[in-house]
């Protein structure tokens, strides 16, 4: 009975890998914008409350900064938005707060 345990542990630890990687690619993209948390102070801030942010940011020289996000609304379909702003000097900083401002105005008028 040992051996069959120490057989069959392998296969159960492979079945609940499997498990883990069934979500199609759509859900498995999904979850890992939405937990990622390097955007927080960007889209998802300027989010209304209780809607869910899935982004992916960036930023550059110029004081280059961009934020692309799926936002779900409770009980709506999914948005897509995409935000960048730029400065005229090489060695500006960017500026976290003006791309959650623009999310803010941009989405509450989709409310």
């Amino acid at each position: 009975m040992v051996a069959i345990a120490h057989w069959l542990c392998p296969i159960s630890s492979y079945i609940s890998l499997i498990s883990l990687f069934s979500e199609t690619p759509y859900l498995q993209f999904n979850r890992k914008l939405v937990i990622d948390n390097s955007g927080d102070t960007l889209i998802r801030k300027g989010a209304p409350e209780g809607w869910e942010v899935g982004d992916k940011s960036g930023a550059g020289n110029y004081g280059t900064r961009n934020d692309i996000a799926v936002v779900w609304p409770p009980n709506k379909e999914p948005i897509v938005i995409a935000i960048m702003s730029r400065h005229d000097s090489e060695d500006a900083k960017f500026d976290d707060a003006l791309i959650a401002q623009a999310a803010k105005i941009a989405l509450n008028v989709l409310k």
